[in-house]
């Protein structure tokens, strides 16, 4: 996937890049705020471009949690429904 994410002052002095290989979804999300769970969590994956010399971990997931049961006004089609 097209995409790139630089990560800043994780470690001093070092650039990290990476690329976003992966977009998922998962319905009921895997995590909770202050104990709630939410209906749909999306991850993007992104992998480090050139992984420093002992750094460990060389992938970064971005959570998005989403409420659908949420009442109120939608798109459907590009129309309010």
């Amino acid at each position: 996937m097209m995409g790139n994410l630089k990560v800043e002052g994780l470690m001093k002095d070092i650039e990290l890049n990476y690329v976003l290989k992966n977009i998922h979804f998962h319905s009921e999300a895997e995590h909770t705020v202050d104990g709630k769970r939410y209906t749909m969590e999306m991850h993007m994956v992104h992998q480090i471009v050139k992984k420093p010399k002992g750094m460990v971990r060389d992938k970064l997931v971005i959570a998005i949690l989403f409420d659908c049961t949420a009442k109120g006004k939608y798109l459907v089609n590009g129309s309010e429904g």
